[in-house]
C-alpha cells in the first residue's frame, strides 16, 4: 500500500508538522503534498469509484481505533478525524477520471485555560459554620459514581438477497458470498445488459430509495462513456452512524453492453 509523500513546513511556535505516517492514501495512487505553517496538504486521483476510497479510509481509521463519520455533503463526502498528530480533513469528489482525493492535517489549537481550571482558595468560615457544612456531605457518595454505560447496539439481521432486488429487466439474480479487501462479508450478483446507461442508474436509484436504502452517492450523467459508473444507498439498523448494510450497483461498458455487478455488504 503506498503511503502519502510527507512534507512540512515547521510551525512558528512548534514542531515540524507532517502528514501522519500511517495515514496512507488509496492504493496504487500518488499525493502530491504542500505544508504551509500549520497545515499539510495532500491531493491525489484515482480510478477507483469513491465508494472503495471511502472503505480504504474506514479501514485506516479503523486501524488506529479512530472513530469514522462519513458525511454526504451534495457534491461528495466528508471525513473528519481527530488523531494524535492533528486534525485531519478528508474530502472525496468524484471526478472525470475517477475519484479525487485531499488531505489536510491542520496542526491542533492550543487549549486555553477554562475558568473551572483556575485555583479558587474556599472563603474562610467559622468553625461552627464547617462542622454544619460537614453535616450536610452523605456518608455514602456511591449512587453519585455510578458508571454510564453506551446503550448496547441491536445485532444486524442476516444477510440475505431480497427478492426485489432484480436486474433492470426484472429478472430474478442468484447470488454469491464473498470477502473484500477489508474482510467484509458480501453478497453480490453479475449480469449484462443492452440497456442506456442512465436508464440503469435511474433503475437502481429509485429501486433502492423505494426499499429502504436512501441513495447518498450516484455518479454524475456527464461521466464519459468508457467509464464506469455506480450508485450506492445505505440502510441502518440502528443508528446513524452505526452499523448497516451498504447495496451498490456499479456499471461497467463492456463491447457496447453493459456490465452491472449489484452487492450487498455488511458494515458493522
Amino acid at each position: 500500500m503506498a503511503s502519502f509523500l510527507l512534507a512540512g513546513a515547521g510551525s512558528v511556535a512548534g514542531p515540524q508538522l507532517s502528514m501522519p505516517p500511517w495515514l496512507t492514501n488509496f492504493p496504487g495512487a500518488t499525493a502530491e503534498t504542500h505544508a504551509t505553517p500549520g497545515l499539510v496538504e495532500s491531493n491525489y486521483e484515482t480510478s477507483a469509484p469513491a465508494a472503495e476510497v471511502i472503505h480504504h479510509y474506514r479501514s485506516v481509521f479503523a486501524d488506529k481505533k479512530l472513530p469514522f463519520h462519513p458525511n454526504a455533503d451534495g457534491i461528495g463526502v466528508t471525513i473528519r478525524g481527530a488523531a494524535p498528530e492533528c486534525d485531519l480533513l478528508i474530502q472525496i469528489r468524484a471526478s472525470e477520471t475517477g475519484t479525487a482525493v485531499q488531505v489536510d492535517c491542520a496542526a491542533k489549537s492550543p487549549v486555553s485555560p477554562s475558568a473551572s481550571d483556575s485555583v479558587v482558595n474556599p472563603p474562610t468560615t467559622r468553625a461552627g459554620e464547617r462542622t454544619e457544612a460537614r453535616k450536610r456531605i452523605p456518608d455514602n457518595l456511591a449512587e453519585f459514581d455510578q458508571p454510564l454505560y453506551p446503550r448496547p447496539r441491536a445485532p444486524l439481521p442476516p444477510l440475505v438477497w431480497p427478492r426485489w432486488l432484480v436486474s433492470c429487466d426484472g429478472v430474478p439474480l442468484e447470488p454469491h458470498k464473498g470477502v473484500d479487501r477489508f474482510k467484509l462479508s458480501y453478497l453480490s450478483a453479475e449480469f449484462t445488459s443492452a440497456s442506456d446507461r442512465a436508464t440503469i442508474l435511474a433503475f437502481y436509484a429509485d429501486l433502492l430509495n423505494a426499499n429502504g436504502y436512501p441513495v447518498w452517492l450516484q455518479s454524475s450523467a456527464i461521466t464519459p462513456r468508457d467509464r464506469s459508473t455506480l450508485v450506492e444507498g445505505v440502510h441502518h439498523f440502528d443508528t446513524n452512524p452505526g452499523p448497516n448494510f451498504a447495496m451498490r450497483a456499479a456499471l461497467t461498458p463492456v463491447n457496447g453492453l453493459i456490465h452491472v455487478e449489484l452487492r450487498i455488504t455488511v458494515r458493522k
